[in-house]
């Protein structure tokens, strides 16, 4: 997701104030429409639960779906961020019995090895340098049978949109995504879904949903630039994208995670099953 205003000097979402941090994560009462979506993936994942499982959700942020995920029927919820203030927010706001947070890196070696029955990390891998490390450590914490749910933008579909997005070292296309996961879980089961799948539709009919931010420079000053001077400044000061208002009717289509349109998705929403 694009950072926050004021936030291109930060070269790790670790490093951001606390403030802009979550404004970065899009709660409730500062983006509905980013809310929704993030909850959605949170629904998505208690769908699987049975009942009873211990559950770890890596790069929780301000903690809003770890209570999703104890309601689901989950026994036990932690939420392990990096930022630690993030971490005290969540405790604060979103604690609850069966609920505790964590100030630690998902690269740390922070549980023992077969702590958890289902891991989610959602809007993670995209942010790491060495995602397969953060795969390798989900791996171990998993019991045999245990199920890691993921997600991460369609790479794909930001590069026709033209949006860059702050903080991420690497997006994914449906095979390098899935060539990156089977490194990591070998004969593991990988099911991959995908949410909002008509994005494409709405940016062609209408001028797009995430409609890039317009140049101050004008267009013939801009012809003289060369692209990858262009591409630089991209990076250091990231287009905004302009989401669609909460209340228009595509909300509950933006929501919906199925197998129909996966490729063309915004973003990818992962079910790795652990062998037996």
């Amino acid at each position: 997701m694009a950072g926050p205003p004021g936030s291109s000097r930060a070269t790790r979402y670790a490093d951001l104030p606390l403030d802009q941090a979550l404004e970065f994560h899009a709660l409730d009462d500062v983006s509905p429409f980013a809310y929704e979506t993030g909850c959605a993936r949170y629904r998505f994942a208690a769908s699987l639960l049975s009942g009873g499982e211990r559950v770890l959700d890596v790069g929780c942020g301000p903690g809003y779906g770890c209570p999703i995920l104890k309601r689901g029927g989950a026994a036990a919820v932690v939420g392990l961020d990096e930022q630690a203030g993030m971490v005290e927010y969540a405790a604060r706001r979103f604690g609850e019995p069966g609920v505790e947070f964590v100030a630690a890196s998902g690269l740390d070696d922070a549980f023992p090895p077969r702590s958890f029955d289902l891991v989610t990390a959602f809007e993670v891998i995209e942010h790491l340098a060495e995602p397969d490390r953060l795969l390798a450590r989900c791996a171990a914490w998993l019991e045999p049978g245990g199920r890691l749910v993921l997600s991460t933008p369609n790479r794909i579909v930001h590069e026709l949109m033209g949006i860059t997005w702050a903080f991420h070292e690497r997006e994914y296309g449906y095979s390098d995504l899935l060539a990156l996961l089977q490194r990591a879980f070998g004969r593991g089961r990988f099911d991959i879904y995908g949410q909002n799948p008509t994005l494409i539709e709405h940016f062609r009919l209408r001028r797009g949903r995430f409609a890039p931010a317009r140049s101050p420079l004008p267009g013939p000053i801009r012809a003289l630039i060369p692209t990858r001077v262009a591409a630089a400044a991209r990076r250091i000061v990231p287009r905004r994208p302009r989401p669609v208002s909460p209340t228009a009717p595509d909300l509950a289509e933006a929501c919906r995670i199925g197998t129909r349109d996966v490729d063309v998705c915004e973003t990818f929403v992962v079910v790795v099953t652990m062998p037996a």
